[in-house]
């Protein structure tokens, strides 16, 4: 460990290095939303960032002037110049309220069942009154992401075989399918077996986009749950359920 150390600040630029590539690491992992991978990339970055600032600090006990501003001015315009660019991007998504419109005619239906997805914040956590629930059919429960138009979902399988569960999500009025391109892969759960005498519950373990409609205009969406079995058999519906839901506004 000690001699990791000593090679690690032995140069100074090295620091300064790592940063740079955590940062570059982590702004693009914020497009792919996977909480994990982002939170991970994050504290490395944060890491990096304090070894940079304490490689600094020595430098300037040791009276090496030009690398010591560097090192500490270096990290100081790159998270500037990235919280002048997160506010102008907010600040122009904010200015932009138009959306895409595509929920502003759509009218939810009064003769069917319609749920309301439950909601997880920021930590992502499932709720223990559902997550305990014995199951005796198969069943789909729909969770609100960090924003709306973003979810993820649990499902309950026994008896499917190995495969994977996705979804497809349609508005129910005019039946538009929802999401096509992203949907399926950004929804999928591979199934190992689903196989004993109750039913299994099943998570994603990212989050998927529904990008039609915008916030604040919700409307009825059916989402149905497919199973694509590992053996190479056909694909089929396993269930549907309809939810109240609302687009992600890019």
């Amino acid at each position: 460990m000690k001699k990791i150390w000593t090679w690690y600040f032995d140069k100074w630029g090295r620091p300064l290095l790592f940063f740079i590539i955590m940062l570059a690491c982590f702004i693009p992992s914020v497009l792919y939303q996977q909480p994990t991978l982002e939170i991970t990339l994050l504290v490395l970055t944060v890491l990096t960032l304090i070894a940079v600032l304490a490689s600094g600090l020595r430098l300037l006990i040791r009276r090496r002037w030009i690398p010591a501003v560097i090192s500490f001015l270096t990290p100081m315009i790159t998270i500037t110049g990235l919280i002048i660019f997160v506010i102008a991007v907010v600040l122009e998504a904010a200015g932009d309220t138009s959306g895409d419109g595509y929920a502003d005619k759509l009218k939810i239906p009064d003769n069917i069942v319609i749920n309301d997805p439950v909601n997880l914040g920021f930590e992502h956590n499932r709720p223990d009154s559902i997550t305990g629930l014995l199951k005796e059919k198969m069943d789909f429960q729909l969770y609100n992401g960090i924003q709306p138009g973003i979810f993820e979902y649990d499902c309950w399988l026994k008896n499917t075989g190995r495969g994977h569960v996705f979804l497809k999500a349609y508005e129910v009025t005019h039946n538009d399918a929802l999401s096509v391109e992203t949907l399926r892969s950004r929804s999928s759960i591979t199934i190992d077996s689903a196989a004993g005498e109750h039913y299994t519950r099943y998570e994603t373990t990212g989050d998927f986009t529904i990008y039609e409609g915008d916030w604040g205009k919700p409307y009825a969406a059916r989402f149905e749950v497919w199973f694509d079995p590992a053996d190479g058999g056909p694909e089929r519906k396993l269930m549907e359920k309809v939810y109240k839901i609302e687009g992600w506004m890019r």
